[in-house]
C-alpha cells in the first residue's frame, strides 16, 4: 500500500542587514542543484518552530536568529502521489559566517532580486513575495519618524516684520479690555474619543 501520510518541513527566510539593505540566505542543494532556504524533515516529538531552528543550525552553522513575525505555509503535491507540507518562519540575524553540511555546497546572501532569480519554483517565489510584502508594512510601521534637517535655514518670510506697524483694524476695542484680561480660564472641550470598531 502507498504511503499517504504528508511530508513534513520546516525551515526559515532567514534575513540580514547590510548597509546596502536586507539579504537573504540562500544555500544550494548538492543533490540536486537547487537554490532554497535552509529547512528539513520534521523529527518525531518536535514542534514545527524546533525544526526550523534545528535546521538552520545543522545547514547553516547559524543558531542564534531572533523570530519576525507568524509563518508562512506552502503545500503542494509530490510526484508519488503523497502531499509535502513546508512551513518556513521569518527570522532575522546578525551572523554573517556560514557553515555548510553536506547537503549543500554553495551558499549566498542575495537581495530580493537574486532571491527571486535563484528560487526555483512560483510556489515559493509567491511565499516570499508575500513575506516580503508583509515585511515592508512591519518596517515603516517602526520606522523612526524623520528627524529635522539641522542645515535647513528658518524661512525669513515667517518671522514678523520689526519695521511694520501695526493694523489698527486688528487691535483690541479699549472697552472690552476688561473681557480680554480677564483671569477666568477658558473651558476647553475635549473631542469625543474615537471609537475603533475591531470586528474582523
Amino acid at each position: 500500500m502507498a504511503e499517504t501520510r504528508p511530508v513534513i518541513a520546516a525551515g526559515v527566510i532567514l534575513r540580514r542587514r547590510i548597509s546596502a539593505g536586507d539579504r537573504w540566505l540562500l544555500l544550494r542543494a548538492t543533490k540536486h542543484g537547487e537554490w532554497g532556504f535552509p529547512k528539513g524533515h520534521q523529527d518525531p516529538g518536535e514542534s514545527m518552530f524546533q525544526t526550523a531552528l534545528r535546521e538552520c543550525a545543522e545547514e547553516s552553522g547559524i543558531a542564534l536568529v531572533e523570530l519576525e513575525g507568524d509563518p508562512y505555509e506552502l503545500v503542494y503535491p509530490l510526484p508519488d502521489g503523497r502531499t509535502k507540507r513546508v512551513v518556513l518562519f521569518p527570522a532575522f540575524t546578525r551572523s554573517a559566517a556560514v557553515t555548510l553540511s553536506d547537503e549543500h555546497d554553495l551558499s549566498v546572501w542575495a537581495d530580493a532580486t537574486q532571491v527571486l532569480r535563484r528560487l526555483p519554483h512560483v510556489g515559493v517565489q509567491s511565499l516570499f513575495t508575500a513575506y516580503r510584502a508583509d515585511l515592508k508594512q512591519r518596517q515603516r510601521r517602526t520606522a523612526p519618524p524623520a528627524k529635522p534637517d539641522p542645515a535647513a535655514k528658518p524661512d525669513p518670510a515667517a518671522k514678523p516684520d520689526p519695521a511694520a506697524k501695526p493694523d489698527p483694524a486688528t487691535q483690541p476695542d479699549p472697552a472690552t479690555k476688561s473681557a480680554a484680561t480677564s483671569t477666568t480660564a477658558p473651558h476647553l472641550r475635549r473631542p469625543a474619543p474615537k471609537t475603533v470598531d475591531k470586528t474582523p
